[in-house]
């Protein structure tokens, strides 16, 4: 018996350091399952900064290029004037603009000639239509012609018409314009009413298809 009794003695004291290893290994454990828990519950900073790096920034729209401006593929006529008579006197100026994409001529102008004058010392006298690259007598003379007036008075209400081609001789770019001028120059006098009118309605060019887009209308008048 005293033999058995020593054997379990025995046997206990070796079994108490291992269960004591035991428990530390489970506190470990414990400890280690405690900290996980810890770092779980708060984000780490590389996860916030990755988070705000993929962070997609607002796009703003880019703006759009303004409409290119609409091309009428035509020679656009446009001005007008009305002066009253004189011996010496500029009709007005007409501009001419090449509303196309390439540079064109302009040889000549058609001009409608109306005249109902109650000038009884112009019937059948003849004066100057000349037509300037400008707008005053300092600008280059690109024409002049001699323009007949008619004898006969026209009837009330009605004008003596004819037409008239003065020169221009110039170029136009594609977008250019340029301003000419009209003016009367030996015209007699006295005028006691009435009026005189040119009307362009037509330009002849180096493009004949490029059609001509506006007329021009300069009058003289008394009163």
């Amino acid at each position: 018996m005293l033999g058995l009794s020593a054997g379990a003695d025995g046997a206990k004291s070796q079994a108490t350091p291992q269960i004591q290893s035991l428990l530390s290994q489970v506190k470990e454990l414990e400890r280690q399952i405690a900290a996980l828990r810890e770092a779980k519950a708060e984000p780490s900073p590389a996860a916030t900064s990755t988070a705000a790096a993929t962070t997609t920034p607002a796009v703003e729209p880019e703006p759009q290029p303004p409409s290119p401006p609409t091309v009428s593929h035509s020679i656009i006529l446009s001005g007008g004037d009305t002066k009253r008579f004189a011996e010496s006197v500029k009709l007005g100026d007409i501009t001419l603009t090449n509303d196309s994409t390439s540079t064109v001529v302009l040889y000549q102008l058609t001009a409608k000639m109306e005249e109902a004058m109650n000038a009884p010392n112009s019937r059948g006298a003849t004066f100057k239509l000349l037509l300037r690259n400008g707008t005053t007598t300092y600008d280059t003379l690109l024409s002049s012609r001699d323009v007949a007036i008619r004898s006969r008075v026209a009837d009330p209400g009605n004008y003596n018409i004819q037409l008239v081609y003065p020169y221009a001789g110039i170029s136009l770019s594609p977008g250019e314009s340029k301003t000419l001028s009209f003016w009367v120059e030996l015209l007699i006098g006295p005028f006691y009413g009435g009026e005189l009118k040119f009307i362009v309605t037509a330009v002849s060019s180096s493009n004949p298809e490029l059609p001509v887009a506006g007329t021009v209308t300069l009058i003289l008048r008394e009163p």
